[in-house]
């Protein structure tokens, strides 16, 4: 049921994306659209030939999804100058994101094999596009970066609440939080597509 609920908050997201925002960006589309088919692919569980088969296809769409969202979180920001101004703040981000995925594979528990390595992947992929999106804030410092920065963190704990419900306690609590927070994650990462880039546009 909770896979229900999650592929119809993601599949309305997209398509009140679609109909919703008239400036459409290429990887932000992208990244939606492959988030409703990685929900939406649990329904396809019986067409797989294995188990680990569909594991890979709905994760590598995730994975994908993330990098596609990561590249439009990056792709207004200077290299250099975000070397310059954040040196300091990436070193930061850069140590909690491996502690941070350290943590999450200690709970998923997997601990060798291909299983392990994707887990690995997936992790980091979601983590660095969190402080990738902080960065971009503190780069922007606009009500466009910060509803991304907020709805890309909504993602991220929607993420680890998946974690506490399918490793850890599959109660009906947790099933609630982590749809509760995928529909918050959505309303702020489409309220931000609707905005177009004003330099230093104050966030209120």
């Amino acid at each position: 049921m909770e896979y229900f609920l999650l592929a119809l908050v993601s599949s309305n997201a997209l398509v009140i994306y679609l109909f919703v925002v008239k400036q459409k960006a290429f990887f932000f589309t992208l990244f939606i659209a492959l988030f409703a088919i990685a929900d939406c692919s649990e329904f396809l569980y019986d067409f797989f030939p294995s188990e680990i088969s569909y594991y890979l296809f709905g994760n590598s769409l995730f994975i994908l999804a993330y990098n596609a969202l990561l590249i439009e979180v990056c792709k207004d920001m200077s290299l250099a100058v975000v070397i310059k101004k954040f040196k300091y703040h990436i070193l930061v981000l850069f140590l909690l994101t491996i502690y941070g995925v350290a943590s999450l594979d200690e709970v998923i528990g997997e601990d060798e094999g291909l299983f392990f390595y994707f887990e690995l992947l997936y992790n980091t992929s979601a983590l660095v596009l969190l402080f990738a999106s902080l960065i971009a804030y503190f780069y922007h410092e606009n009500k466009k970066s910060f509803f991304l920065f907020i709805g890309i963190l909504f993602l991220i704990i929607q993420e680890i609440v998946a974690i506490g419900f399918l490793f850890v306690s599959e109660t009906i609590w947790l099933n609630v939080i982590w749809i509760l927070v995928t529909t918050v994650a959505f309303y702020f990462l489409i309220s931000q597509a609707r905005i177009s880039y004003r330099p230093k546009d104050f966030i209120f």
